[in-house]
């Protein structure tokens, strides 16, 4: 079978987060016959051209991927020619909202299989960003999406029934969980009342970085914030920058600025907690790679990652100063033994909720005609 993604970004872009990490995992699987084809921009989320990527050709990446990254020029029309060129036997679009990527393929060829990946866009918490725009596309893209028999793509039993909400019942969807990256790190030292903890996320409103910077006004202790990640929204950001100068002498902030992928794991050796209470979390890669490394986690109830007290991962919060800072609390107060129970705890629940023969057996099933 050959198949062709679609996606705005690919790495080495990483700035559009869990979308590109998704696809990177999936593509890096082992698939038996199957071609895989990557149509995408030399481009990231901030417009800056890739390094080390050439342009216009077909590169080969792993065993059976060959991708293309697309210069500017002529865009829309390369964009066509390569899809009636390939002749993919299936469609597989990255997103919703983009007219070149996600609307525009589907007029190129017609394909026996034409599958959308929600990726998260259709989550209550994320259609209230923006809500007016969303809600007009919305209702011009569901007779679309009937009239070009499209399949869509949930990573979670919440997210199937997300989809047909907002685009009706009638609408087929499949399920088909993201492949994980995994983490193994040395547990880090943990002496009660200090604590060191991280963020790793892009940084906007969605991820509540503000919240969790003021809520560490209201602890006791002292500990360390480490903020990693591109900045998102700059007027955000001013205001998270101005909380963290209203910061107690006892809790420091530290800015590490972009990371790539790989080198995210050398953030999280610093870190005995991860946060990210996010509005809303399709799959949450970096809070399934810190679980992996086991590093306990301070999340939202938005995220499929839940139940996390019960197993010693973690903390579900409401996303309040109150919430957070009682969570945070819990794990400053924290013995080394206590915290080396935890830790081995969220490795353990990591693992115990990844099935990849499942995984890999949702995905034929996705790109199955049945």
């Amino acid at each position: 079978m050959r198949i062709l993604i679609l996606s705005p970004w690919f790495a080495p872009a990483y700035n559009a987060g869990g979308p590109v990490r998704s696809l990177v995992n999936w593509i890096n699987t082992e698939w038996e016959g199957w071609d895989i084809y990557i149509l995408t921009t030399d481009r990231d989320v901030d417009g800056q051209p890739l390094k080390s990527v050439q342009v216009d050709q077909w590169m080969s990446i792993g065993s059976n991927c060959r991708i293309m990254y697309l210069s500017r020029r002529g865009l829309w029309w390369s964009l066509r020619r390569q899809i009636r060129t390939l002749k993919p036997d299936a469609l597989f679009i990255s997103g919703i909202y983009s007219l070149l990527f996600s609307i525009w393929p589907l007029f190129c060829c017609r394909t026996a299989l034409n599958i959308v990946s929600a990726r998260g866009m259709l989550h209550p918490g994320a259609l209230q960003k923006k809500k007016l725009k969303k809600w007009v596309f919305l209702f011009f893209y569901r007779p679309f999406v009937k009239w070009m028999n499209i399949v869509f793509h949930a990573t979670d039993e919440k997210e199937v029934l997300y989809v047909r909400k907002a685009l009706g019942d009638g609408i087929p969807v499949k399920l088909a969980s993201n492949i994980p990256t995994w983490f193994s790190l040395p547990p880090l030292y943990k002496e009660s009342g200090k604590l060191q903890i991280i963020i790793v996320a892009l940084i906007g409103p969605m991820k509540n970085h503000l919240k969790i910077i003021q809520s560490l006004g209201f602890v006791n202790g002292e500990v360390d914030l480490h903020v990693v990640g591109p900045v998102y929204d700059r007027g955000y950001w001013e205001d998270c920058l101005k909380a963290a100068t209203c910061l107690p002498p006892s809790v420091r902030f530290h800015y590490h600025g972009e990371v790539s992928p790989d080198k995210v794991a050398d953030y999280l050796f610093l870190a005995h907690v991860f946060t990210c209470p996010s509005e809303s979390e399709n799959f949450g890669h970096a809070i399934l790679e810190a679980l992996s490394a086991g590093k306990p986690v301070i999340i939202s109830h938005a995220t499929p990652w839940m139940d996390l007290d019960v197993a010693k991962a973690g903390i579900n919060v409401a996303v309040s100063e109150k919430e957070l800072a009682g969570a945070i609390q819990f794990f400053i107060d924290m013995s080394n033994e206590e915290y080396r129970v935890w830790s081995d705890s969220a490795a353990v629940y990591a693992r115990a909720r990844i099935d990849m023969p499942k995984i890999k057996s949702q995905y034929i099933s996705l790109f199955s005609k049945q």
